[in-house]
């Protein structure tokens, strides 16, 4: 597997057994071609084996073909499938590895090495890409060896703090030095899949210029701003190395991006909208689909804000085209039951009746916070939920804290033909609440007058929000620790390691679970 640290001044250790972590996944991405695309792969060491030849996408390794070496250790590769340009790799399974690249054009190329050095004992006929990208191997393999003895050194004990220092500028020095001379190869080899790899990682040079000012930091705003000035985005070949998306994962990450939703959603536009107006389709799609995936399936609760903006400018919209009908109606439809529930809105009002048929409403609950707890009097998970729940409302009623409980249960009503006319409360209801001795505000809307399913996302049961003393979400989905940690926290004040100690010390944490 490409290593990280190697294309930023690191030597690459050829041969690891880097197949444990190796997806084995085949996958469509190729389209149909009819000519076909051949090469030779020869590995002298390994006759009558097998490998795989995979790809990159993004980090990830997948496995485009098994392949097997005959007795002489060659491969002759044939597909009539078009092959996107990029890094490639050939793996023995958990014995060793080399990587290549494809050009879509370079149709018949042939590549001889041995396993035990790759690098070195490579020979590359009919590709300039390969050529290129091997002899950029072999520099930063004798870069590698200049760095390894001053990382060495800076590991001895006995050094001063100035011994360090000095030595710690000396690899810096040495450092800049290797990546001007990767810059100045990339120059050379332009339009090259080698170029590309060096331009990911290019560092952007700040003027002398510019200096902190009362302003903020304008180095830091012109590396942000400059972030991508060496990456063109009509080179599909991005989406076939590793370095891509973690670039934009950077990006985006708390080193360049603050961690709020409003900051990650300004920032995923610019960088999106410049690849829709000046870059391929294809980097576009596979790009905005990197970061919905992420921003979707997060565990922080803030980060649906950002697929729910990514849904509004771009999966909504004609700007995506890959998406059929279906597909769009379900986003659209994820789109409604987000959009009025995300963290720092303020909350849809809800007025229900109480067991007493009395209107109570949500925003007039007169307290510094406000639990939004959606159940089902025959869910197995509420029955679990309730009492932990139950117990916070009674350690934290009288400090500031009230429970807004609300029973999504509800009766059929009949006509005499025997249709449905209506709904009403379940009788399961105030039974629930005189057995569990819920004290807090109790209301139902088995009509679903109020909206609530589609306003709070309620489809499926426990479902609970926190909000504040303004009635705007500050947890949205959350369950009985987090809540715990918040109110620890906030109303307690107890700082955040010491609420984490108190969950862990009272067994609502075990050891090993994370937040």
């Amino acid at each position: 597997m490409i290593n990280l640290r190697f294309y930023s001044s690191i030597k690459l250790k050829a041969g690891l057994m880097f197949l444990a972590g190796f997806l084995f996944v085949t996958s469509p991405v190729f389209g149909n071609n009819s000519s076909k695309y051949s090469f030779i792969l020869k590995v002298t060491d390994r006759p009558n084996d097998t490998a795989i030849i995979g790809y990159y996408s993004g980090p990830t390794q997948y496995v485009l073909d098994t392949v097997y070496t005959n007795k002489k250790g060659v491969i002759k590769y044939s597909t009539n499938e078009k092959l996107d340009g990029g890094l490639y790799l050939l793996a023995f399974i958990g014995d060793g590895y080399f990587e290549f690249v494809i050009n879509p054009n370079e149709s018949g190329f042939s590549i001889e090495t041995k396993l035990e050095a790759p690098v070195e004992n490579m020979v590359v006929k009919n590709s300039y890409e390969n050529t290129v990208f091997n002899q950029f191997q072999k520099v930063r393999k004798k870069q590698g060896e200049e760095l390894d003895p001053l990382y060495e050194r800076l590991k001895d004990e006995s050094l001063s703090k100035n011994e360090k220092q000095t030595l710690s500028k000396e690899i810096e020095a040495k450092i800049k030095e290797h990546m001007a001379e990767q810059v100045a190869y990339a120059n050379n080899h332009k339009a090259t899949v080698t170029a590309l790899l060096i331009n990911l990682l290019r560092p952007i040079n700040v003027p002398q210029e510019i200096e902190l000012t009362d302003l903020g930091n304008n180095a830091f705003l012109y590396t942000k701003i400059h972030f991508w000035d060496f990456v063109n985005f009509n080179d599909i070949c991005l989406l076939r190395t590793p370095l891509y998306k973690t670039k934009v994962f950077r990006f985006l990450g708390p080193e360049f991006t603050p961690q709020h939703p409003d900051s990650i959603s300004f920032w995923a536009a610019k960088l999106l909208d410049n690849i829709y107006e000046n870059g391929d389709k294809k980097v576009f799609k596979t790009t905005l689909n990197w970061i919905g995936g992420k921003y979707e399936n997060s565990k922080r609760m803030t980060d649906i804000n950002v697929f729910t903006f990514l849904l509004d400018r771009y999966y909504l919209t004609n700007k995506v085209t890959w998406l059929n009908d279906d597909e769009k109606g379900q986003l659209k439809l994820r789109y409604i039951r987000s959009i009025n529930n995300l963290v720092g809105k303020k909350a849809p009002n809800l007025v229900m009746l109480d067991t007493a048929k009395i209107p109570r409403a949500l925003h007039f609950e007169d307290s510094p916070f406000t639990l939004i707890y959606f159940y089902s009097t025959n869910c197995a998970h509420c029955k679990e939920m309730t009492p932990k729940i139950l117990a916070i409302y009674n350690e934290y009623k009288e400090k500031g804290f009230n429970v807004f409980g609300v029973c999504t249960d509800y009766e059929e009503v009949l006509d005499d033909n025997g249709n449905i006319s209506g709904f009403k409360v379940a009788p399961s209801w105030p039974k629930y609440i005189k057995e569990n001795k819920l004290r807090w505000t109790n209301v139902s809307d088995p009509s679903n007058q109020t909206g609530f399913r589609d306003l709070y996302d309620v489809y499926n049961t426990p479902v609970i929000y926190l909000l504040d003393s303004n009635k705007n979400i500050i947890g949205r989905r959350i369950d009985d620790i987090v809540l715990r940690r918040f109110l620890l926290h906030e109303i307690d004040g107890f700082s955040h390691q010491e609420a984490q100690q108190i969950l862990l010390q009272k067994g609502y944490l075990k050891p090993e679970e994370k937040e």
